[in-house]
């Protein structure tokens, strides 16, 4: 499982390993989401400084994996 929770507003686009669209959306200020689906999921956040990714109780440091402000994350 999944948990997206962001601190201002943020694109989010996640696609599960069958390449089925899980969440293709602006994500409000404050908004929690949480989304299952077959591994890998691929996620893209957009303002990745304002969010936060756990996956499978771990949070996902998304800096790292920022360019532009936007984060591209398989997870598995």
């Amino acid at each position: 499982e999944m948990c997206i929770e962001t601190g201002a507003s943020s694109w989010v686009e996640a696609r599960d390993g069958r390449g089925r669209l899980l969440l293709s959306r602006l994500v409000a200020s404050g908004e929690e989401l949480s989304l299952d689906g077959t591994l890998p999921i691929r996620v893209t956040i957009g303002n990745a400084q304002a969010m936060t990714l756990v996956f499978r109780g771990q949070p996902i440091d998304l800096q790292s994996r920022a360019r532009d402000n936007v984060a591209r994350v398989e997870l598995q």
